[in-house]
C-alpha cells in the first residue's frame, strides 16, 4: 500500500507529496515530514514547490528519514515484540 512507499521513500531521503488518504495511519506532520494534497491542483502546487524549492526538499527528506527512523526503524519494531510475547494467545 501507499504508506510503505511513504515510509520507504523516506529511508532513501526522498521529498515526499501524498494525500491525507495515502498517509493515514502513520505518523507524519504536513510541511514537516511531508506535504499533503488532496486534490490535483494542490499536488501540482506541492510538487512545482519541491521543484523550485531545494532547501524545502532537502528539509522534508532529512526529516521524513528522521521520522522513519524513529517511528518505524527496528528498534521500534524490536520493542513492540515485548508485548507481543507478555500476552497470552487465544484461541
Amino acid at each position: 500500500g501507499m504508506r510503505v512507499k511513504i515510509i520507504d521513500g523516506w529511508m532513501w531521503q526522498l521529498p515526499i507529496v501524498a494525500t491525507s488518504i495515502g498517509a493515514e495511519g502513520i505518523c507524519y506532520a504536513d510541511g514537516v515530514d511531508l506535504l499533503i494534497a488532496d486534490d490535483s491542483t494542490d499536488l501540482a502546487e506541492a510538487v512545482i514547490r519541491l521543484l523550485t524549492d531545494p532547501e524545502l526538499a532537502n528539509d522534508l527528506a532529512q526529516a521524513g528519514r528522521r521520522t522513519a527512523e524513529v517511528e518505524y526503524g527496528w528498534q521500534r519494531a524490536y520493542l513492540e515484540w515485548g508485548t507481543v510475547y507478555q500476552r497470552p494467545i487465544e484461541p
